[in-house]
């Protein structure tokens, strides 16, 4: 292992390592959740948003690399530096994230460089995608998926507040 660090709520470990993944571990029974966050070189440092819900990965491949902490799904393309990532961090609202690189300066779209390091901005959909994602998927099936994976019925108020919620949008009749 060369990375490691706990999710914000303590239940979740996320490793990086030389066998070039990246792994979300049950922090109580030591098991793995989800399926391995497979890059192309050694998975140097890892970070965790603060609400948990997107991981961020830098690679000895000189790539950073946003994920889905419920999915393990790549949240869009890796952004590119010049040699491999020594740091990577969210910032305190989990709006923008730093890279730091071995190299003296990296190219990040976005934000402002800093001798070896780069912050950026978390695009919009990174930070709302998997939100969104599962309200509609409450609305519809009235159903909940916990940061443990196991899923759950809603209670009927917070299925109807989800229906409320998501019906408008789509301009469907709430049953």
């Amino acid at each position: 292992m060369l990375a490691g660090v706990f999710s914000p709520d303590g239940r979740r470990v996320l490793t990086g390592s030389r066998d070039t993944t990246a792994r979300l571990w049950d922090a109580a029974n030591g098991r793995p959740v989800g399926t391995p966050m497979q890059h192309p070189d050694w998975v140097e440092e890892v970070a965790i948003s603060p609400d948990g819900r997107t991981i961020l990965t830098g690679s000895n491949d000189g790539r950073a690399r946003l994920w889905s902490a419920s999915t393990g799904q790549l949240l869009g393309p890796p952004v590119l530096n010049h040699g491999p990532l020594m740091d990577v961090q969210f910032s305190p609202d989990g709006k923008r994230a730093i890279a730091s690189s071995q190299a003296k300066a990296f190219w990040v779209p976005q934000g402002p460089t800093f001798r070896g390091a780069k912050i950026w901005r978390i695009p919009a959909p990174f930070t709302r995608r998997i939100g969104v994602a599962e309200g509609w998927i409450e609305s519809l099936t009235g159903m909940k998926l916990d940061e443990r994976g196991v899923l759950s019925w809603l209670d009927a108020s917070a299925w109807r507040a989800r229906k409320e919620e998501f019906a408008p949008a789509s301009g469907a009749a709430i049953p």
